[in-house]
Order: structure tokens, then C-alpha cells, then sequence
């Protein structure tokens, strides 16, 4: 993979929180190759490659990250979060980075031999481009019916597990909202803000990160994420009828009729029943959210006055 540019410096930006076991096999995919290290010659110079330079920031909301770091991963910069949840805290790594691209990677991903190289392609390739966006694959198929894994195999997906982005830019428009009541849709509130403002992701599917299969969240979940939706769509009132389209009836009717019977006929197990209960839950959380807001906007119409002729 040649790249042509002798500029192009990537800022890869991990966040964690009490994941140690998950950061070291992400930080082992990492590593750069025999010989590289060498190349590392004070910090924010980059670990310099073929034709690109990048660093990797590990901004940590916990408190056992560093020690890992400084034991096993010395090429790697350590700083400790800012413990305001997840967007908060990739939003501080970025501030921390040197290079002119941001790579936002999850601590629990593994990303595939040439993923930096991909994204360090793509910027000499298409500079044309603001973002990207890198393929997302689960660690072979799914067992039960109540796993889950952010997959995107075609594009048009800015997952935060797997993306790149201009840091100017990133920096411009403010960066991951910070102000969600639940961590849950930043990263569609990130992507629909860069579409209003003229830039969509080009798709690499060379820049592969493996996300493993996780049991789906409860029945807190659902509520706090209900509360995220009404932020949401709040804050982008044009994407309302889309979520009543998808969220409320006809969800409903599709959870029971199709995907239910589907998960039993494949699994033949109790995690089927678990999904019916979860999604269904969803959907009304949801359905109330946004029937919620509808009877606060009209709520808010002042009343028409009657004028006596």
C-alpha cells in the first residue's frame, strides 16, 4: 500500500474506562513493527512509517490503564479522562492529539493488520475527502438471539468504533455532543451534523476493526436510551417522522410477526424471548417519547383567539 505523501500524520484515539483485558489486545494490534520503535523519537513526533506518521492516545475514564501503558506499551500516550462518559471522553483525546487526522477506535475493537495504513492511504489518496468511515465485523457468527455487535459491512454507518475525520473540522463543529442524558446516539448526532454541514464518509473497507458479539443491554438501557431519543429528536426535529415511522406501530408489528419468529426458528432458545421482551419495550419507550413531545408541541401553539363580530 504506497502512500505518497510525506504529511500525513494520524492521531488514534482510544478511549477506555476498567477495560484493561480489552485495551491490551487492542493495544497489541497496534503495536508497530520490529523496528519502528526506534522511529519514536519524543513524544508528538509520531511513530513514524512508510510515508505517514501517527500516535496513539489512550484517554482513560477509569483507573488502570496507566500502569499497563507504561509497563507494557511505552508508545503509547497516557492521559486520564475527564470521567464525564463517553463522548466527553473522546472529545478530551482529540484535544490532546498532534496530527491533522483524528481515528476514533473503541478499547474492546481489534483492528486488522494495515488498519492505520488504510486510513493513512485513503487521506493521500482522496484528499479530497473530510471523513471516513472503516468496516466493522463481528468474530464469526451470532450465537444467540440477544447478541449484538455494531456491525457495518457496506458503509454509511459513522459508528464511533471505526472512523476518521479531520481534526480542524472535528474541532469546528464541537465535537461529540456532550449533553446527552444517556451515552447512546452521539455518534448519529455527530454524522447527521457533518451531512448538514456538506460532508459525507467515504467508505474503506480495507480499515477493518473486529467488534466482539456483547448480550444486549436491559431494561435500564432501554429507558435511558428512550431519553436520549427525545434529546435527539429535539435537537433535530427533522428526523421525528422518521422514528414514528420506524418506532411505533409498524415496529410493533414486525417485532411479533417476523423477527420473533425468526430468532426462535434459528436459536430454539431462551435468549429469543429475552429480544421479543427488550425490543418491545423499546418500541413503546420510544413510542412514548415521541407522542410525549408531540403533545408538548402542540401544548405550546397558542390558543386561537375568537374575534366577535
Amino acid at each position: 500500500m504506497e502512500i505518497l505523501s510525506k504529511d500525513v500524520f494520524l492521531s488514534v484515539i482510544l478511549p477506555t474506562c476498567n477495560r484493561s483485558e480489552d485495551l491490551a489486545r487492542c493495544l497489541r494490534a497496534l503495536e508497530p513493527p520490529p523496528g519502528t520503535e526506534s522511529a519514536f523519537t519524543t513524544p508528538g513526533d509520531g511513530i513514524k512509517r512508510s510515508g505517514f506518521r501517527y500516535e496513539v492516545i489512550v484517554s482513560d475514564d477509569g483507573a488502570r490503564a496507566d500502569p499497563l501503558i507504561r509497563a507494557n506499551y511505552p508508545w503509547a500516550t497516557y492521559f486520564q479522562g475527564p470521567r464525564r462518559g463517553p463522548a466527553a471522553n473522546r472529545n478530551f483525546g482529540a484535544s490532546q492529539a498532534k496530527g491533522t487526522w483524528l481515528l476514533f477506535l473503541d478499547d474492546d475493537c481489534i483492528p486488522a493488520p494495515g488498519w492505520v495504513e488504510a486510513y493513512a492511504a485513503a487521506v493521500d489518496r482522496f484528499p479530497e475527502c473530510s471523513v471516513f468511515e472503516g468496516k466493522t465485523v463481528a468474530p464469526g457468527p451470532k450465537l444467540q438471539a440477544d447478541h449484538e455487535s455494531p456491525l457495518n459491512l457496506t458503509g454509511g454507518l459513522l459508528w464511533s468504533c471505526n472512523f476518521g475525520v479531520k481534526r480542524q473540522l472535528f474541532l469546528q463543529i464541537g465535537g461529540f455532543d456532550e449533553n446527552f442524558p444517556f451515552p447512546a446516539m452521539e455518534d448519529m448526532d455527530l454524522q447527521l451534523r457533518l451531512g448538514e454541514r456538506g460532508y459525507i464518509s467515504t467508505f474503506l473497507p480495507d480499515a477493518c476493526v473486529e467488534h466482539p458479539w456483547r448480550p444486549k443491554r436491559g431494561t435500564r438501557f432501554c429507558i435511558e436510551a428512550a431519553k436520549s431519543i427525545g434529546y435527539y429528536t429535539n435537537k433535530h426535529p427533522q428526523t421525528r417522522p422518521t422514528f414514528i415511522e420506524t418506532w411505533r406501530f409498524k415496529r410493533m408489528v414486525k417485532i411479533l410477526f417476523f423477527e420473533f419468529p425468526r430468532n426462535f426458528l434459528t436459536f430454539r432458545d431462551i435468549s429469543s424471548f429475552r429480544v421479543l421482551y427488550l425490543d418491545l419495550l423499546t418500541a413503546v419507550l420510544f413510542s412514548f417519547t415521541l407522542a410525549k413531545q408531540k403533545n408538548k408541541g402542540r401544548a405550546r401553539v397558542p390558543a386561537r383567539r375568537n374575534t366577535v363580530p
